[in-house]
């Protein structure tokens, strides 16, 4: 008997929806830390005292002994003088930083997860977040802004993985798909209120982050009364009592009746099941790596990750790749991110692998257009957040289906390995943003073949996205679409 199956015994409904609401609304404070950077971390014109002429305007001299910078904006790139110097190469790497904490955080998330269940990451995040907020605040220097930055990618990333379970464990394969995308959503929704709150407290960047501080913190306390554990997690630890009272509970908020007697089926059905012994990390990769099919399957779903999350966040990075002002060029790319929405919709008409391959045809052609524009700015802006709308979407729903191919006794360690990887990848094209200075089409054609390398993967080495149930098994992601979906009676 599968997991799966008592979770559609127990409908659909209020049950789902609330505990989707907090996840989502936290999932939105998480994203306000995550954008804030992109505003208070933002470069200004600058130019050497006393020679105001716009010929030395963002120019480093060698002779100079004082920069002044515009006030359009605070940010601690004026701020703490990072201009030229020693310190603005560690300014130049700063989101760079924010990755590695995210690389980090992953390795620690399954270990929290597999021990804690997937509420205790909500909290071990708050918790970091709340000492990001009292470091970047208080701290008079770069180093102290990027330490902050640091523990920030940290928190996100035990958060985020987090956040996709309890968001896919509670529904069937029905409406996993729904809930997931609405999940990613709110990242998209929480880029825009950011937008808006830094051009509220443009002159202040302190102001913007104290913002985010209180929404993060209640939300909090709402995840304690409103998010129950995954009742997949607790079988997986054979607290059979503590399924069956989610179980009754969920049934009861979606006014469906299950019998009083399900802890005796619940002991009966899964006493003996093979998702009772959880998987180490390093246990996770050799499971991932075990046979010459599933090496493929992991190096190709590995690069479709990182490939998604890349362009997603390079993107949004590439302040060369936007002209104009940066207020109205955000609140843009934040919209695009809600165009995951009419996944819903086309999912119901087309196959989930067709639909992925379209998204990574367009975004690699519309990058890869981009540098035969030339100089025509809102012809590259439209190109650009096209190819950002493709990306978003498709590592959405790439991110969506992923729990699909991990039995739960390795779905905490599997999905970190993922999110440890595709971070790497993601740092690298950050980096690869560097190279604008050499050549502004340098960095935009990289990225345009890594997406066309992606489709030939995805078309040749993928042969099937269909829709699955969650597996509590090894066998069961063996079987896929084979696996027994009989209902109760």
């Amino acid at each position: 008997m599968s997991s799966e199956l008592w979770i559609e015994k127990c409908g659909i409904g209020w049950g789902q929806a609330k505990i989707n609401i907090v996840v989502d609304l936290y999932a939105f404070a998480c994203g306000c830390y995550l954008f804030s950077s992109i505003f208070t971390a933002a470069t200004v014109d600058f130019h050497c005292e006393p020679l105001t002429s716009s010929f030395y305007r963002n120019k480093c001299l060698k002779n100079c002994s004082s920069y002044a910078y515009s006030q359009e904006m605070s940010t601690i790139f004026s701020e703490y003088d990072l201009a030229c110097g020693r310190d603005h190469v560690y300014y130049s790497f700063l989101q760079n930083i924010f990755f590695v904490g995210y690389i980090v955080g992953g390795i620690i998330a399954p270990f929290v997860q597999n021990r804690c269940g997937r509420k205790g990451p909500i909290y071990l995040s708050a918790f970091l977040f709340n000492i990001v907020t009292v470091v970047t605040l208080f701290t008079e220097d770069i180093y102290g802004f990027e330490l902050g930055h640091f523990l920030s990618g940290v928190a996100f990333s035990v958060f985020n993985n987090s956040g996709t379970l309890l968001t896919v464990e509670f529904v069937d394969k029905s409406y996993r798909t729904f809930f997931a995308i609405m999940y990613w959503m709110a990242f998209g929704t929480s880029g825009i209120f950011t937008t808006i709150v830094a051009y509220i407290f443009r002159h202040s960047w302190r102001l913007q982050l104290f913002v985010f501080y209180p929404i993060l913190n209640v939300l909090v306390i709402a995840a304690y009364f409103y998010i129950p554990e995954s009742p997949r997690w607790l079988l997986s630890k054979k607290r059979f009592r503590d399924a069956a009272t989610v179980f009754q509970k969920l049934a009861f908020d979606n006014n469906i009746e299950i019998s009083d007697d399900c802890l005796d089926q619940i002991e009966k059905e899964f006493s003996n099941e093979e998702i009772s012994s959880m998987f180490s990390f390093w246990k996770t990769l050799r499971e991932l790596f075990h046979s010459r099919q599933a090496i493929t399957s992991t190096l190709i779903s590995t690069y479709l990750w990182g490939i998604g999350n890349g362009l997603y966040f390079a993107l949004i990075l590439d302040r060369e790749a936007l002209s104009g002002n940066i207020y109205i060029n955000y609140i843009l790319i934040a919209l695009v991110d809600l165009s995951s929405f009419f996944y819903i919709f086309l999912v119901k008409k087309f196959s989930r692998k067709r639909i992925c391959e379209s998204l990574l045809l367009v975004a690699a052609l519309m990058l890869l257009i981009t540098p035969l524009v030339g100089e025509i700015d809102y012809v590259s802006n439209v190109l650009a957040v096209v190819a950002k709308m493709c990306s978003a979407v498709f590592a959405n729903a790439f991110y969506a289906l992923q729990p699909e191919t991990l039995p739960v006794r390795i779905r905490a360690s599997g999905m970190a390995y993922f999110e440890i990887v595709s971070r790497i990848i993601v740092v690298l094209f950050i980096s690869i943003i560097h190279l604008n200075t050499v050549s502004i089409n340098i960095p935009i054609l990289i990225y345009g073949s890594s997406a066309f390398v992606g489709l030939l993967l995805l078309h040749f080495g993928i042969p099937n996205l269909d829709f699955r149930q969650l597996p509590d098994t090894t066998e069961h992601v063996l079987n896929g679409s084979k696996l027994n979906v009989q209902k109760y009676s």
